[in-house]
């Protein structure tokens, strides 16, 4: 809510979608509101997931923010009087993330040439917990595997994971990652693993992309000299068959409707926070403030000096070390 506005971005009504402001009927008890603007999408526009549902006349809120707090709301449509009276009792949610995405279902073949396996994800919200089980293969167009630079073919998986549904900000950091475990995974069940086991000593005379013990670990992306025979989905193929994200899922946000005018979800977080691609509300807690393109936190060492490897020179984007990207 926002002075005495309601602003819903998407309202799925039968096939069509819709944006929708509702206004607030001052001192109405219960509470009503009228219908303000409102357009309707072009046909085919993709529909976010947890879009408010209109159906019955009753327009069902699956997650409503206001004040730092989140709700369930269901909206009665009273045709006679023109209003949308609230239906109570209200239920709180216990977090900002109970009620997001807690059915999210997903069965995709694929018929490609490196890839014919049917992709199966589910996410379910058991008592305080998300719950996912997939098999670990992509739902989108994928990169020639075995590649010369990639000798790894995809192969099944058991994918299980257990995340909470009451995320906290945390001034200290937990390192995963590798052995260190899953970053983070995308609704399609695929993990996130943004490292290289690929690493350069000091000197720059011994370097590895695998089973490497350097003191610099070599990115895998923004960077030409090291290939490690990545797909467009900034993704590529470890040992074990697991297909795995470096980047940005490219197919997978094409595939949700991921554009500049709507903040896209494509996964969770180890530590339960939803992950976006690749735009968020300017100011986070308000929907309706202008949508900007997000930015990583990491920082470049300024004061490292640069590595000789195969007679040139690299160093900015190219290594990651205790001290933070060089």
């Amino acid at each position: 809510m926002k002075s005495l506005t309601l602003f819903l971005p998407y309202v799925v009504a039968g096939t069509d979608l819709y944006n929708v402001n509702l206004k607030l009927i001052e001192n109405s008890n219960p509470i009503e509101l009228t219908l303000g603007p409102y357009y309707k999408y072009v046909e085919g526009t993709a529909i976010p997931n947890n879009s408010p549902l209109f159906s019955g006349n009753v327009l069902s809120i699956p997650v409503l923010r206001s004040g730092g707090a989140s709700y369930q709301v269901q909206l009665d449509y009273i045709e006679a009087d023109g209003v949308f009276r609230l239906i109570e009792p209200v239920h709180s949610l216990e977090s900002s993330t109970e009620g997001v995405l807690c059915n999210y279902i997903d069965n995709t073949p694929n018929n490609q040439e490196s890839l014919t396996i049917t992709s199966k994800s589910e996410w379910a919200c058991i008592e305080a917990n998300r719950i996912l089980t997939a098999n670990g293969i992509p739902d989108h167009d994928v990169g020639i595997f075995p590649n010369p630079h990639n000798p790894n073919m995809i192969s099944e998986q058991s994918v299980s994971a257990s995340y909470t549904l009451s995320p906290t900000e945390t001034s200290t950091s937990t390192k995963l990652g590798g052995p260190a475990g899953v970053i983070a995974y995308i609704l399609n069940g695929v993990k996130v693993d943004a490292g290289t086991a690929g690493t350069c000593n000091n000197s720059g005379a011994s370097c590895k992309l695998a089973g490497g013990g350097g003191s610099w670990s070599i990115e895998a992306l923004g960077q030409t000299h090291f290939d490690f025979g990545d797909d467009e989905n900034h993704a590529h193929v470890q040992p074990g068959g697991q297909y795995h994200y470096h980047g940005i899922p490219e197919g997978f946000v094409t595939k949700q409707g991921g554009n500049s005018s709507t903040m896209t979800i494509i996964g969770w977080g180890a530590d339960g926070f939803p992950i976006y691609a690749r735009y968020g509300h300017s100011i986070a807690d308000d929907s309706s403030s202008p949508l900007k393109a997000m930015e990583g936190s990491y920082g470049f060492v300024s004061s490292a000096e640069r590595i000789k490897i195969s007679n040139i020179y690299v160093c900015f984007g190219y290594f990651f070390s205790r001290l933070g990207i060089c």
